[in-house]
């Protein structure tokens, strides 16, 4: 979160468009939201309480779209993109404060007798981890990126910002739709991951068989 804070204006330099700086300082609040909303989630999951995280996920997707439609509306026309990007950042930090008060505090006063953390054992762990999201995200995102950085430099003076704006936009527009696939597999990856993990956590490698290959 602090990187991009202090990147932020090198950033929006780099696609030509020094009014993306606010944004992508907004946007470092989003990314701290899902990193405590990720390790809440798998507090829930780890400990099989399957119900209570589909309903956390539920309501993170719907208080990121009322904050966005909301901050878009209040934007107005003219800035309605950025006006929902700032209330998902909005609601980002909403939800971390319930995801703390919710699930990690109360955690944290139930574990105070467990045994101690093993950090370098989670960290061997959490790192092939982080490279494999940062990995996926860099292949799914970098192409829109690349058009808005490129169209921005060669578009020209004066309205080069607005060009690149535009070309992205219809880029990004197709891109979702190129993304379903990907999307539908991650929900049955989301069904399966605690599947295979119950299976691995009970050490039956039969059913872990049977599972992964299903």
């Amino acid at each position: 979160t602090a990187t991009l804070l202090l990147a932020a204006p090198a950033l929006a330099a780099a696609h030509a468009d020094p009014s993306l700086t606010p944004l992508y300082r907004a946007a470092a609040f989003i990314a701290f939201g899902y990193a405590l909303y990720a390790a809440c989630v798998g507090s829930l999951n780890g400990r099989q309480r399957f119900g209570a995280q589909a309903g956390f996920d539920a309501a993170y997707a719907t208080l990121r779209l009322v904050f966005m439609i909301s901050g878009a509306w209040i934007a107005g026309e003219a800035l309605a993109a950025r006006g929902a990007h700032l209330g998902y950042s909005a609601g980002a930090l909403l939800f971390c404060t319930v995801a703390l008060l919710g699930v990690a505090l109360p955690l944290r006063r139930r574990s105070r007798e467990a045994p101690a953390t093993d950090w370098r054992a989670l960290g061997v762990f959490v790192l092939p981890v982080a490279l494999h999201q940062l990995g996926i995200n860099l292949l799914m995102r970098t192409d829109a990126l690349a058009v808005k950085a490129l169209t921005g430099h060669l578009a020209g003076a004066g309205d080069a910002a607005a060009v690149a704006s535009v070309l992205t936009a219809h880029y990004g527009t197709a891109q979702v739709f190129a993304l379903v696939p990907y999307q539908a597999l991650l929900v049955l990856s989301l069904v399966v991951f605690p599947l295979v993990a119950d299976a691995a956590s009970a050490d039956r490698a039969d059913r872990l068989r049977r599972t992964a290959h299903g």
